[in-house]
C-alpha cells in the first residue's frame, strides 16, 4: 500500500498530456511537491502546475493549514484551485472523499501526486486513485527532518517483502 503506481523526481517532470488523455482529476499534497519549505514555487513547478490545471480538475490536499513568511495570499489563490486543510489529516480517507466530491471525478479517473509514502501514497491507493510519488521539494524541518527518511525506508522494505512473495 506504500507504493506509488509512479514516481517522477518532480512535479516539473509529470507527463501532463499523457495524464490528461488518461484521467480527469489531479490532486496535489501542498508542501515539498509545489512549494518548499519557504512557500516558493519554482518555475518549472509552476509551469507545469499551470499545464495540468488548463487541462485537467485539480485541488489541493494537505494536512497543513500555515501561510508562509507572513505570505498574505492563501495557496488556493495562488496556486488557483481548492484547498482542502480543514478535514482529517491524510491518510484519512475523509479529505481524499472531499476531494473528489469538490473536483466531482470518480477515484480511477483522479491522480494523487505526493512526496509522503504514508501520507500521499497510502492514502491515495486507499482512496483508489492512481498514485505518484514525487521527490520531496526543499528541506524538511524538524522533526519531519527524521520522520520522511523512516517513511522511505519503510517504503523499501515493504517493496522488498512483495518482491520476496
Amino acid at each position: 500500500m506504500l507504493q506509488p503506481d509512479q514516481v517522477y523526481t518532480s512535479v516539473a517532470e509529470l507527463p501532463v498530456e499523457s495524464l490528461a488523455d488518461e484521467y480527469n482529476a489531479v490532486i496535489f499534497d501542498r508542501d515539498h511537491v509545489l512549494i518548499d519549505e519557504t512557500g516558493t514555487c519554482d518555475p518549472q513547478r509552476r509551469e507545469a502546475y499551470d499545464a495540468i490545471n488548463d487541462r485537467m480538475e485539480t485541488c489541493i490536499l494537505t494536512n497543513e493549514t500555515l501561510r508562509y513568511d507572513g505570505d498574505p495570499v492563501p495557496i488556493a489563490d495562488r496556486f488557483d484551485t481548492y484547498v482542502i486543510d480543514d478535514t482529517e489529516p491524510k491518510p484519512d480517507s475523509e479529505g481524499f472523499e472531499k476531494a473528489l466530491a469538490m473536483l466531482d471525478a470518480e477515484p480511477e479517473e483522479t491522480v494523487m501526486v505526493g512526496d509522503s509514502p504514508i501520507t500521499d501514497i497510502y492514502g491515495g491507493n486507499n482512496a483508489g486513485l492512481t498514485t505518484i510519488q514525487v521527490e520531496p521539494y526543499g528541506t524538511y524541518p524538524f522533526p519531519l527532518s527524521v520522520s520522511k527518511p523512516l517513511e522511505h525506508g519503510l517504503q523499501r522494505v515493504e517493496s522488498l517483502v512483495q518482491d520476496l512473495f
